[in-house]
């Protein structure tokens, strides 16, 4: 079992983005007017004596459900960045181990056998450094 102080750690770092300052001003703008609405008559009396909790909670459970939605949201998009920018980092690989090119100095198209003037250990050192970035 973790320490007390670790395992609150650790729930605020997993559920962090789905409790915000939003989310608790969403909270207490609810159970403020709840409140408000029960005990705010004038002279203690109640302003509503027959009060529609369906419609409390769903002014409660609305905006959780909400900021909840986002932050998946939010993360749906943040992993499809991710996967763009490893889609973009293979096509360089391949770019770099697969491209056959013309050795220098001679014509275009003329001898495409480029590839083997390249440093020893170049697709090797290439692959090594794109997964590094990835």
């Amino acid at each position: 079992s973790l320490p007390l102080a670790r395992q609150t750690t650790h729930v605020l770092t997993r559920y962090g983005s789905l409790v915000n300052m939003e989310t608790l001003m969403a909270c207490a703008v609810g159970a403020g007017a709840t409140i408000g609405l029960w005990y705010g008559g004038d002279k203690g009396e109640r302003i509503s004596s027959n009060m529609n909790w369906s419609l409390v909670s769903l002014a409660l459970v609305f905006p959780l459900v909400y900021s909840i939605g986002q932050a998946f949201r939010r993360r749906e998009e943040a992993l499809d960045d991710i996967a763009d920018v490893k889609a973009l980092v293979c096509n360089q690989l391949l770019a770099h181990v697969g491209w056959e090119f013309s050795a220098a100095g001679t014509a275009p198209k003329a001898a495409w056998y480029g590839r083997q003037y390249l440093p020893e250990g170049f697709n090797e050192r290439t692959h090594a450094n794109l997964v590094g970035l990835v």
